[in-house]
């Protein structure tokens, strides 16, 4: 099981569209991750494909297109948007369930996700160790 965060170097990119990368940290090895480029051009059903492969189950990214994020979901991918911050923060705050605090808001969002969906997957993640 693998979370994927869209990079801009080292924060969360603003918008996934412009992401340069996507850093994939294996949630199952501490410290294991790596960063996969993000191929120009992708159609949905290669973005899924892509994904799938990389075992990846949730996306932390900022503004995310309504089409990108469904298409994303539909292939069983929870996507956390509206994310700001440095890489590391986020990738902490995602894993000590601070998500939520407002240092995490992109300037003007409003949570645009269920913090109970972050806490219900935090504690179905735990029974996969």
């Amino acid at each position: 099981m693998a979370i994927a965060l869209a990079a801009s170097q080292d924060h969360i990119a603003a918008f996934f569209d412009s992401a340069d990368s996507l850093v994939v940290i294996d949630a199952r090895v501490a410290g294991q991750r790596r960063v996969e480029a993000m191929p120009a051009g992708m159609t949905a059903t290669q973005m899924q494909a892509i994904l799938r492969s990389w075992n990846v189950k949730v996306i932390l990214c900022g503004v995310i297109p309504t089409i990108t994020k469904k298409s994303i979901e539909e292939a069983g991918i929870m996507v956390i948007p509206f994310l700001r911050g440095k890489l590391v923060d986020v990738e902490t705050g995602f894993f000590s369930g601070r998500l939520d605090e407002p240092i995490f808001y992109l300037p003007g969002c409003h949570r645009g996700w269920n913090p109970l969906v972050l806490d219900c997957y935090l504690s179905a993640k735990s029974h996969m160790s």
